[in-house]
């Protein structure tokens, strides 16, 4: 693709690039028949809606037309959406820089669910690494980001800066599209910004549909490694107290007899205090500890041998 002066990160040209990952779609002729493969464009707009706002409602029946007609406007940058999307809701977006600052993890589940949902994660066109080549090139081809902008692409929550995207080898699939997906739609400058990008990258075809042309990622000669962080839902941990955690746990004497012995050199957490117990097991027929000659149990009180 030849070089454009402007190329822009927003809402929409996230989601432009996003759309080049999807999962492979079913036949026009299908979806006609009313075969909905739930990977219409509408659709995976209200993903995204969803991670910002959480409680974001799916839209009635009769408005599907109408929710059509958005989605393409935001994705083509000429508005935020309408009404219906909350990407021009200023307090949405601050709901939703509260919740990167704040709720990080339940954020990062949540974008998590939309790429199993949506993206072709593995697949033999390797749609994912090419879009987070394409993310990448376009941070670093954006000359209105400043360098030290913050990117909260780290599984940790914690922030990198743009100047990272010049150098980074290594990055996490999950947390890597939520912090460049937070920044596009949190951005002042709103999703117009895009609207010369999305242009140059889907040609206007005289009323066709608008086909993505642009080449952008394999300008970026760097190797790139892609990794998937692992996500589980969060326990609310108000509901773990000490009570309820030692009810049904055995004393030390009690697991030992009835098998329940931690294996060699292993250690303990429970209920997030720290302590820590170093368990060395010496003997012979030590796969149920039917005979065992010395059990040593460091840092605490006791020791045992036989």
């Amino acid at each position: 693709m030849a070089i454009i002066e402007k190329q822009r990160l927003c809402g929409g040209t996230f989601f432009t690039l996003l759309l080049q990952a999807r999962k492979p779609r079913t036949g026009i002729r299908q979806r006609y028949m009313s075969a909905k493969d739930g990977l219409s464009e509408p659709e995976m707009l209200i993903a995204l809606a969803k991670i910002v706002l959480p409680d974001f409602s799916a839209p009635l029946d009769s408005m599907e037309a109408t929710i059509k007609g958005n989605a393409f406007d935001y994705k083509s940058c000429k508005n935020a959406g309408g009404t219906y999307f909350p990407f021009g809701d200023s307090a949405a977006i601050q709901a939703f820089e509260a919740r990167i600052r704040n709720d990080y993890r339940s954020a990062l589940i949540s974008m998590s669910d939309l790429i199993d949902a949506f993206i072709d994660v593995g697949g033999s066109i390797k749609k994912d690494e090419r879009l987070v080549r394409a993310l990448v090139e376009l941070v670093c081809l954006d000359d209105s980001i400043d360098h030290e902008q913050a990117f909260y692409i780290n599984e940790s929550g914690v922030p990198s800066k743009k100047t990272d995207f010049f150098t980074m080898s290594e990055l996490s699939f999950q947390p890597f599209l939520l912090g460049v997906f937070h920044y596009a739609v949190c951005r002042t400058e709103g999703n117009t910004i895009g609207q010369e990008t999305f242009d140059a990258w889907c040609p206007s075809q005289g009323g066709g549909q608008r086909i993505y042309t642009a080449t952008l990622g394999e300008n970026l000669s760097r190797p790139l490694h892609l990794s998937c962080c692992g996500l589980t839902a969060p326990v609310d941990e108000a509901e773990i107290t000490d009570s309820n955690f030692n009810e049904g746990v055995a004393e030390p004497n009690e697991q030992a007899a009835s098998g329940n012995v931690p294996p060699s050199g292993a250690q303990q957490i429970v209920n997030n205090h720290p302590a820590f117990f170093n368990i060395n097991v010496t003997g012979n027929h030590n796969s149920f500890f039917n005979q065992v000659d010395t059990v040593i149990i460091q840092n605490g009180e006791r020791k045992d041998e036989r």
